[in-house]
């Protein structure tokens, strides 16, 4: 357990997972981390800012890691906002993972899962998530866990919850944690990365206050914690609902007392609601089609759609928002080609963002409806957007199809 990867495998455990739950209570407690702090190597917080180092290097050189440098400098420049006086001392990276998730090592390293980017819908939702893990970070709440895990003797259940971190993050190969899935790694992270009540709450408490001094409305926390809820309740038979919600036993009281805390705010200047939502989305829109093409692959359609009607409320690129909703109606009904996938398809249509895609699949409901001359044209112009498409064989033999068609 002395390698540098044991380290890192093992402060892999201590990431400060948004997936907890608890009650706020706003304090005005300040920060106990001053800003710019580091540790003496000879103390207990020394080591684990050692092994947290580790565990930076293997999320920044992760495959998973998404390297796009608007995108990236976007994300640190709404953490620094929020993190104010300790925006030197936190560093954020952006990891190709379709679930809801941000986290926060104790040295101030913060990853961000792309499938939370597609669950808030502006800048102050964002930051909202960020201000929470940055409430750990500046309550030191990583040492505490770990004091207490050391006192508690449970070494090898650490080692094993910081493997299952370390394959998620894409540093260790799959086959070292016996094959599990990624959604099995995931759902790992979701029900055991958990602070205690107590923590969480004064990460609520603490993140709320950055928010609200950032010029953020402070509200928008209880809105991501809705959004969730929602999505969650889309799909009652979903095993993701009991992983998410296992640290949650009563997500009716978190958004009470989120909402209380936000309230007891003092109003001041806030970022209007529409720029917020036109500066995310012009960051985030670039990525937009990668983080929906893997949210449809998680095959949870009834959530899917729950999230894509909330895009498209949102006013989040219409025309792809609806061939999304077309793709989670198709797989809702078992890969058949049904009326409600054709009215989304359709309504894609009337947008300029919609994909070309779109053409292909209402060139092939068309094609099994018999109605040849919609069919070819619809896989024509299918071609014409996309000449470079990856089944354009195929494509082109259902043209032939529709060759000698009334």
């Amino acid at each position: 357990m002395n390698t540098p990867r044991a380290r890192a495998l093992l402060l892999a455990a201590m990431l400060c997972s948004t997936a907890g739950g608890a009650q706020a209570a706003t304090s005005g407690r300040p920060p106990d981390l001053p800003a710019q702090y580091a540790p003496s190597a000879d103390e207990a917080e020394g080591g684990l800012w050692m092994a947290s180092r580790e565990a930076e290097e293997i999320i920044a050189h992760s495959p998973r890691r998404v390297r796009d440098p608007a995108l990236e400098t976007y994300l640190h420049d709404v953490a620094c906002r929020v993190a104010g006086d300790y925006c030197g001392d936190v560093r954020v990276y952006l990891v190709r993972l379709p679930y809801f998730n941000a986290s926060m090592l104790p040295n101030g390293a913060m990853q961000v899962w792309t499938g939370l980017l597609l669950r808030v819908h502006d800048e102050a939702q964002l930051a909202a998530v960020l201000g929470h893990e940055l409430g750990h970070y500046l309550r030191r709440h990583s040492l505490q866990q770990f004091e207490d895990i050391q006192a508690k003797s449970t070494l090898l259940t650490l080692f094993t919850l910081g493997l299952s971190g370390a394959v998620a993050a894409g540093g260790v190969a799959p086959t070292v944690a016996q094959g599990a899935s990624t959604a099995a790694q995931i759902g790992t992270l979701g029900s055991v990365y958990a602070f205690s009540r107590e923590h969480e709450s004064e990460a609520d408490d603490l993140g709320l206050t950055l928010l609200a001094k950032a010029g953020y409305d402070p509200a928008a926390a209880a809105t991501v914690w809705q959004n969730l809820v929602d999505e969650e309740k889309a799909d009652e038979s979903s095993p993701s609902r009991s992983v998410f919600f296992a640290t949650h036993p009563s997500p009716e009281n978190r958004l009470a007392t989120l909402r209380q805390a936000a309230g007891a705010h003092a109003a001041g200047t806030r970022m209007p609601a529409e720029e917020a939502r036109t500066r995310y989305f012009s960051a985030v829109a670039p990525h937009l089609r990668d983080y929906l093409d893997d949210e449809i692959q998680l095959n949870q359609p009834a959530q899917s759609e729950q999230l894509l009607q909330r895009l498209l409320g949102a006013g989040f690129a219409p025309g792809m928002v609806h061939y999304y909703l077309g793709e989670a109606a198709r797989r809702r009904d078992s890969g058949k080609l049904s009326d409600p996938a054709l009215a989304h398809y359709e309504a894609a249509l009337q947008y300029a963002d919609a994909p070309p895609e779109t053409h292909r699949a209402l060139g092939l409901w068309m094609l099994k409806a018999k109605r040849m001359p919609e069919a070819r044209a619809h896989l024509s112009r299918y071609l014409e957007l996309a000449p470079e498409a990856s089944d354009r064989a195929m494509t082109e033999y259902y043209l032939k199809l529709t060759e000698h068609a009334p």
